[in-house]
């Protein structure tokens, strides 16, 4: 029989209940503590009551609902990517990317200590998943010499390392790539937080480049719910076709989007970005 993990109720945004005890709370996804900012829980509930909890659908069919698109644009315009597609959830938005381009890619170079949703994604891409260790860049060079000229490579990392907290040299990374190679960088726990305005590690480290997709969830720095895709418009275009994750999946609920919209003007105000 499974073992249950005890359950914590979180009763402010520094103290949680643990079997009737009252606990600091330094753990959790809500970085930021916007999850609790008035603004961010106002937005959550009065899209609630408005429109509701869910839209039911997929947005290929009916449930594409106009905030979703607004968020979309927001997210672009904070990370400074050309376009931005929504995902259910953070673990999904690196799948949904992976679908994108299966089958164009004959090896997948992947980060050991990368999340379980960036090693599930270089699977579904198709190719060959060959793994390095997490910030070597010697031996990820060592790794695309054994890569025929014919072949087409990408890179999976995380942004920052949610197992140390490491932040890999990821301009040293495109560097090595070749023109047609691909950099996917799932920034779950550097979106918000690295960087001058809070955009992640693709500003941390100064990278701006077609070649590379960012991954994000909502649900650390925003405090919200939900994830995305930063890519090209191109590479989005071509999401919205493949992607099954994308296209079958009813989207993230809308008092979710809403609480992340705002969220994300807070941080743009208080970052002053």
């Amino acid at each position: 029989m499974a073992t249950q993990r005890a359950t914590l109720e979180q009763t402010s945004p520094t103290e949680v209940l643990s079997n009737g005890r009252r606990l600091i709370y330094f753990g959790g996804s809500d970085y930021l503590r916007l999850g609790w900012h008035p603004r961010v829980i106002s937005a959550a509930v009065d899209t609630l009551l408005t429109s509701g909890l869910n839209v039911a659908a997929s947005r290929t069919t009916t449930g594409n609902h106009p905030l979703y698109p607004q968020l979309e644009k927001a997210l672009a315009r904070f990370f400074k990517s050309p376009a931005a597609t929504l995902a259910s959830c953070g673990y999904t938005a690196p799948l949904i990317a992976a679908q994108a381009i299966k089958g164009e890619y004959t090896d997948v170079l992947v980060s050991d200590k990368a999340h379980g949703c960036v090693q599930d994604a270089a699977v579904l891409t198709g190719a060959r998943v060959k793994i390095f260790p997490h910030g070597d860049t010697k031996a990820l060079k060592a790794l695309l010499k054994t890569i025929s000229q014919k072949g087409r490579v990408a890179v999976f990392t995380d942004g920052l390392s949610p197992l140390d907290g490491t932040i890999p040299p990821l301009a040293d990374y495109l560097a090595l790539l070749p023109r047609n190679g691909l950099l996917l960088v799932d920034d779950a726990h550097g979106a918000g937080t690295l960087g001058k305005h809070g955009r992640g590690s693709l500003e941390l480290c100064g990278l701006r480049d077609p070649r590379v997709v960012l991954t994000l969830t909502m649900s650390k720095a925003l405090g919200a719910y939900g994830g995305a895709v930063l890519s090209t418009a191109a590479f989005q275009e071509r999401l919205q076709k493949q992607s099954r994750a994308y296209a079958g999946n009813t989207p993230l609920p809308l008092p979710c989007a809403a609480a992340a919209l705002e969220a994300l003007r807070v941080l743009r105000e208080e970052g002053d970005a």
